[in-house]
């Protein structure tokens, strides 16, 4: 009858990093090394196969000749540390030797961070990591594989499983355009309007001292904070009492134009986008400290008078242009602009116009893009003209949910703040086509996190109780060039006809005559091929409506 078994392991590291097991079965006062020794004594036979059954089952190699077990492979290596040595302690009697101890599975970790805004410019401090960053390469290349470890130049090895810290570390790369030598040199300088972005990747993370700046801190909090609104003074000559969603909106944008960011103001059609930006406008009018510069909005011509009716209703003291007419009017206009406070033109005319703006090399305080959907393809006329204006901030509205379009989304960003979303290519590469290819959620999510900050769009369903039972929204149109000739045309042919009449017959029988030529010039105004077969011009009534009929179902979207 034999004994019973004891299994003793010795664990070391060689000279390659490999793991060394010495194995010794023990019966009693007897010892020896079953890889080398059978010794003529009752022994558990099964018991023994069992036990060395475990390290071929773990990926251990015999090495007869020196008596030992060796376990090469990285990956078998990095499970046996992370997992199956915890198997041979409940079998066995393990031995380590003081380097076997310190070679334990770490994580990677940022034992502190530092953040500031200086100089206008947002840096990081990344010189408090556990791993030698010259490995960080390495590390990440390991980590976009998701693969499960990395085994540092030491021997060591870093878990890549499930960490926050080097999961930051990979969104501070895809998400600010930075390499990753930079990161080695441990001290990275991005532009100012990464802040927000970075703070939504450190909200990520735990057990890590972050330290941040006062001016850092004001930034993310100014933006972030949108409900606070008890101190926010509204301009004295705005002819309308704000409500508290519009309070908001304009807090937001002020806040926006404080540290140079551009945004997309996208509420629903009807809640008051134009109102919203007159009191940011206002705002900076009532500056006194300021020397100002005129404010110029773009739109689609069919709202050009709108805007000018608008900011005649809601503002006191507002020099209001609209850029319209023929060349040489235009040409007169544009040169009035310096003595204007806001100049509102179509993408249109813009577009013909823009060597006469750049040539008088005006810089706006704002531009303000309307339906910034017209400048959703970036290689139109109508998306460079208006990035080639000067301004210190830029700011877009639209009616219409955006991320849809994420080409739309991008050429609007490229507007608002260029290369904050990067090159065209790399975007595309980078998150577009993960997106609508592969319907890649994780990717979709680091694009919420980029562009967020600098969106803000509040349905009518989520700010109900705010609005009237009833609102009413009157829209100006302007004829397009075709349509106006025909119009008047039309019209000096009316008159002419019609003076005719009233001299043969009088003016009190000429009445069923001056209704029809006044019907046929509401037909020319609403649409002129109500009459004209062939007309195949622009028709600007109808371009409005669609324009309308278009918001209101992507509204709903």
């Amino acid at each position: 009858m034999p004994q019973k078994l004891g299994i003793k392991v010795f664990l070391e590291f060689n000279e390659k990093n490999y793991i060394i097991a010495k194995v010794t079965f023990c019966y009693g006062q007897k010892e020896f090394n079953p890889l080398q020794e059978n010794p003529t004594i009752p022994r558990s036979v099964l018991e023994e196969a069992e036990g060395l059954n475990l390290f071929r089952k773990t990926g251990f190699m015999l090495d007869k000749k020196n008596g030992k077990f060796v376990l090469a492979e990285d990956e078998a290596i990095y499970n046996f540390l992370s997992e199956d040595i915890n198997q041979y302690m409940q079998k066995f009697e393990v031995l380590v030797t003081e380097d076997f101890k310190k070679r334990q599975i770490k994580k990677p970790k940022m034992v502190s961070l530092g953040v500031k805004i200086e100089n206008n410019l947002l840096q990081i401090d990344l010189n408090q990591l556990n791993f030698d960053k010259q490995e960080l390469k390495g590390i990440l290349d390991k980590y976009r594989l998701k693969q499960k470890y990395y085994r540092l130049k030491n021997g060591d090895f870093l878990s890549l499983e499930e960490n926050e810290d080097i999961d930051f570390l990979e969104n501070l790369i895809q998400g600010s355009d930075i390499s990753i030598k930079q990161l080695e040199e441990g001290s990275v300088k991005l532009p100012i309007y990464r802040t927000l972005y970075l703070n939504r990747i450190l909200e990520k993370i735990e057990n890590t001292t972050i330290q941040k700046n006062e001016d850092y801190q004001k930034i993310v909090q100014g933006i972030e904070d949108k409900s606070n609104i008890e101190e926010l003074q509204i301009p004295n000559c705005l002819n309308q009492t704000l409500r508290q969603y519009q309070k908001i909106g304009f807090k937001w944008l002020r806040t926006l134009d404080e540290y140079g960011f551009g945004g997309i103001l996208a509420d629903d059609m009807g809640l008051g986008k134009t109102l919203q930006v007159l009191a940011l406008v206002l705002a900076y009018k009532e500056k006194k400290e300021e020397e100002k510069k005129p404010v110029m909005v773009v739109c689609p011509s069919s709202l050009s008078l709108n805007w000018k009716a608008e900011i005649e209703k809601f503002t006191k003291n507002v020099k209001a242009l609209v850029i319209s007419g023929n060349a040489i009017c235009r040409k007169e206009q544009i040169e009035q602009i310096p003595s204007m406070d806001i100049v509102i033109t179509s993408y249109d005319l813009l577009k013909r116009d823009l060597d006469l703006y750049k040539k008088l090399d005006y810089e706006f305080r704002y531009i303000i893009a309307d339906e910034a959907q017209y400048m959703k393809n970036s290689n139109t006329q109508n998306a460079k003209a208006i990035k080639e204006l000067k301004a210190r901030t830029r700011f877009a509205l639209t009616g219409t949910p955006i991320e849809n379009s994420l080409s739309e989304l991008w050429s609007i960003f490229d507007f608002l703040m260029p290369g904050y979303l990067f090159s065209y290519k790399k975007f595309k590469e980078n998150y577009e086509m993960p997106i609508i290819r592969n319907e890649d959620n994780q990717t979709m999510n680091k694009l919420r996190m980029l562009i967020e900050p600098f969106i803000l769009r509040r349905t009518k369903k989520e700010v109900l109780t705010e609005l009237p039972d009833k609102t009413i929204i009157v829209l100006n149109n302007e004829m397009e060039e075709e349509q106006k000739s025909l119009y008047l045309s039309y019209l000096a042919q009316a008159k002419e006809e019609l003076q005719e009449h009233i001299d043969v017959r009088g003016f009190e029988k000429s009445q069923i005559q001056i209704l029809a030529l006044l019907t046929r010039l509401r037909q020319i105004c609403c649409h002129p091929g109500l009459f004209l077969e062939n007309y195949k011009g622009e028709v600007s009534k109808l371009k409005q409506c669609m324009e309308l009929v278009k918001d209101a179902i992507d509204s709903r979207a």
